[in-house]
């Protein structure tokens, strides 16, 4: 069994149970009388049974078949019995299935493990599974919140609901944004992660590998009695980045993914220029160097699994393919050009009418700069401008687009779509640089490569001899899909102004 199966101790005729509930397992049948007010005599399958004894049975709910069974002497059960543990039909068919024991006690120690950090408490939180909306918890910020608040919010939450125009508008106190559905947030990254449906063994270590490559913690409820709780507890044994927290019917299980993180970023170079010493991770590499006229001294792309030959159609597309296939793989990964980096003010503001910025007043953005920079977004990325229209690249009678479509109707025929969308913008994102974490480089890199090498290579047979610009053709296109891709996987992004220097210097006249 690789599921977990309430036990319940049923209250009321068995028969007044719709078919549509949740799977539950029957360990006995409760009645009972009210002696006093405050008095209960109960009874387990015809036997007297004490409080104390109640509460030491090995159930996971009090099923109450009827509401007005619970209703006329709730004052008495939830003194016996932890809130979370009683549940009536209708609680139990719309909220067991879907999230664990809702009650406050496993809500208040969720809080505590979040908060318990005090220099580094989670921002960015994703309640995968609507913990905190299945349990009714639209309080859960002000309640367990010290007094008086902190001047900005400790958390900012998101979740996953089917139909969120059906929330309660007071959900907003807890969630910051609700998506539909997990393609909406796959590639996102947290500062924690919060599981709380039940889950199979193996659906379950399938979430936390997918946690591990996008956040820093995963806390997971674990009923006591499910396969995947004596499965987790087996293989904890030992490891110092699993803890437990014991509470109501089950308990947290907390794992740390946390190790200090890795940032390379590529340099695009294919001719001399001389640049000066570059802040530590970052390495030049020489594109296209397998058909260059030249020998720049640096890596190539000509290495490994490559496309080096389809540089002339691709630009640096061939160095992040040549990257995505040989390169050690790093927790971020960046990407620049010779005459083009990213740049951090160091004592002016960025002058917001152009799109570049002195030299002078500004230096290199470093590999800790941005780590630091992505811990609160998913991808870095220089600022949008005016898309010159003279490229031509999105006209669909054109040769080159229907050669490509060709290709994205046989992987992703809906991102065509979005590049309409996409194309009744008069800006664009351009120059394919960008910093975010591998695991978004490695699906962008598995999505756009699918059609743009096999269109480059088509196109790089009917272009051959002709002009350059016709032959860079996809490169441009290239920079579209860029921009499909990070509008289709809502990305949250940050914009750069990048610095953008001559196109030549030399060691007697620098362009630095």
């Amino acid at each position: 069994m690789n599921k977990f199966i309430p036990k319940v101790l049923l209250i009321g005729d068995e028969n007044e149970i719709p078919k549509n509930v949740p799977e539950y397992e029957i360990v006995g049948k409760l009645e009972f009388r009210q002696l006093e007010p405050e008095i209960l005599q109960i009874v387990l399958n015809g036997e007297l049974l004490s409080e104390s004894k109640l509460k030491s049975l090995d159930f996971d709910y009090l099923l109450f078949t009827r509401g007005d069974l619970y209703g006329r002497n709730r004052h008495i059960w939830t003194r016996i019995m932890p809130l979370g543990t009683i549940a009536t039909v209708a609680y139990f068919k719309n909220f067991v299935s879907n999230v664990c024991f809702v009650a406050d006690k496993n809500i208040g120690e969720l809080y505590k493990l979040l908060t318990k950090d005090k220099q580094k408490s989670p921002k960015q939180i994703l309640d995968l599974d609507a913990y905190f909306y299945h349990a009714n918890s639209f309080d859960f910020l002000n309640r367990y919140l010290p007094a008086p608040p902190p001047p900005q919010k400790l958390f900012q939450i998101e979740t996953i609901l089917e139909n969120p125009s059906k929330i309660e508008p007071i959900f907003n106190n807890v969630y910051e944004s609700i998506v539909t559905s997990f393609d909406e947030i796959k590639l996102r990254s947290y500062d924690s992660i919060i599981l709380t449906a039940e889950r199979s063994v193996e659906e379950l270590l399938l979430m936390i590998d997918w946690a591990e490559k996008s956040s820093k913690k995963v806390f997971i409820f674990l009923h006591c009695n499910s396969p995947a709780f004596k499965f987790m507890k087996q293989i904890s044994t030992g490891r110092e980045n699993y803890s437990w927290t014991p509470v109501v019917r089950g308990e947290w299980l907390e794992i740390n993914f946390a190790h200090r993180e890795t940032c390379r970023a590529y340099v695009a170079i294919h001719k001399e220029y001389f640049l000066p010493k570059l802040p530590d991770g970052y390495e030049l590499i020489q594109g296209g160097k397998k058909n260059a006229t030249v020998n720049l001294g640096f890596r190539g792309d000509d290495t490994g699994d490559n496309i080096s030959d389809l540089n002339v159609n691709l630009s640096e597309l061939t160095i992040h393919y040549w990257v995505w296939k040989n390169a050690p793989k790093t927790d971020y990964v960046g990407f620049s050009h010779y005459s083009r980096f990213f740049y951090l003010p160091d004592t002016a503001a960025t002058d917001k009418s152009k799109n570049y910025v002195p030299f002078r007043n500004f230096h290199i953005m470093t590999m800790e700069e941005a780590i630091d920079l992505l811990q609160d977004c998913d991808i870095l990325v220089r600022n949008n401008r005016p898309f010159a229209t003279s490229y031509n690249v999105r006209n669909e009678n054109s040769e080159p687009f229907k050669i490509i479509k060709k290709y994205i109707d046989q992987v992703d025929p809906k991102c065509l779509e979005t590049l309409r969308l996409q194309g009744a913008s008069s800006r664009l994102i351009d120059k394919s640089m960008f910093f975010t974490r591998w695991k978004v480089f490695d699906e962008y890199c598995k999505w756009i490569f699918s059609f743009m090498i096999p269109a480059a290579r088509e196109w790089a047979k009917i272009t051959e001899g002709k002009s350059f610009r016709e032959q860079r053709h996809y490169a441009w296109f290239a920079e579209q899909m860029t921009n499909v891709f990070l509008i289709q996987n809502n990305l949250r992004m940050k914009f750069l102004t990048p610095f953008d220097r001559p196109k030549e210097s030399t060691p007697e006249n620098p362009a630095l």
